[in-house]
């Protein structure tokens, strides 16, 4: 697999002090693994860069929890590894991670607040001066990672997550549903357009469960290349070992992977008690683009 392939070259790279090289190949990897990025990265009218590191004046944009990617310092690649995240996809977890290796601290799973506050003091990109976050995101010796989940299963995730949120629990069902994807989601996803006010909503607390959708994260529209791995087919644990030889590991290595479910096969359920066949086929067509991206086949029960 090309994460095999990657970590075998990185061991050696790495006796050899060329670790650049391991950087170049995980980029070649994303280039095989998510063909059809190139589609939607061509019309760079679409990028903000504010959006994502501090403006020329100095000024830091806004923080929006998951908006801006995190960082592993000096380990894997030559600079570093840094990693995309998105709600619903794995990211309390990375968090989690990154907060753990960053202060020198044995690993936990923080709560949201406590793992908020953390991220943004150590490891949120845009805490960095702009010449640094442009670096992290632009240059070659760093390696860059983006965890994905099927964009029709983390919608589900994101409206069951927001709903018992903000205290709707009541409310949730297949009808209320299907009257919120086709009244107050496909209104503002607009069919995966990934445009400056789509991605304003990576910087919202509840929306950003569902919006935007993953290509339109982590500056992608301005042309910044991921390593897309999907966590059905990706355990961000094996991952982040792999690239990050003195992470902090959990004690119970494998019951925390069982509890937190990082392949989302078990999913299925949720996405069962919500969604009737005429709606998985909305919700594919809505989400097409980028299902397309991220190298997805349609949603399936």
């Amino acid at each position: 697999s090309c994460l095999l392939m990657l970590r075998t070259q990185a061991m050696a790279f790495t006796k050899l002090r060329h670790l650049a090289c391991a950087a170049m190949l995980a980029l070649t990897c994303l280039a095989a693994a998510s063909a059809g990025q190139e589609n939607i990265q061509q019309d760079q009218t679409m990028c903000d860069w504010d959006l994502y590191v501090q403006s020329k004046n100095g000024t830091r944009p806004w923080h929006g929890n998951e908006a801006h990617p995190t960082f592993f310092r000096g380990h894997h690649s030559a600079k570093g590894v840094v990693v995309c995240r998105a709600p619903k996809a794995g990211s309390l977890l990375i968090r989690s991670y990154t907060v753990a290796h960053a202060e020198g601290k044995p690993f936990k799973i923080l709560e949201n607040k406590a793992v908020a506050t953390a991220t943004d003091k150590v490891v949120s990109i845009d805490r960095l001066s702009r010449d640094e976050a442009l670096e992290m995101l632009q240059s070659a010796e760093y390696t860059r990672v983006l965890f994905s989940r099927h964009p029709v299963d983390r919608i589900v995730s994101g409206y069951t997550y927001v709903m018992r949120y903000t205290g709707r629990k009541k409310d949730m069902g297949p009808r209320h549903f299907a009257n919120w994807v086709v009244n107050e989601l496909e209104p503002v996803y607009r069919g995966g357009t990934c445009t400056v006010d789509a991605q304003r909503y990576a910087l919202k607390a509840a929306e950003q469960h569902f919006l935007p959708g993953q290509h339109c994260r982590c500056a992608i529209p301005c042309g910044v290349k991921w390593w897309v791995l999907r966590l059905e087919d990706h355990n961000v644990h094996e991952v982040l070992r792999s690239l990050v030889p003195d992470l902090p590991l959990p004690e119970d290595f494998s019951k925390l992977s069982a509890v937190r479910g990082q392949s989302h096969r078990s999913a299925e359920n949720e996405v069962r008690a919500l969604v009737n066949p005429a709606m998985l086929a909305y919700l594919n067509e809505l989400t097409k683009v980028e299902q397309e991206v991220l190298g997805y086949r349609p949603f399936q029960l």
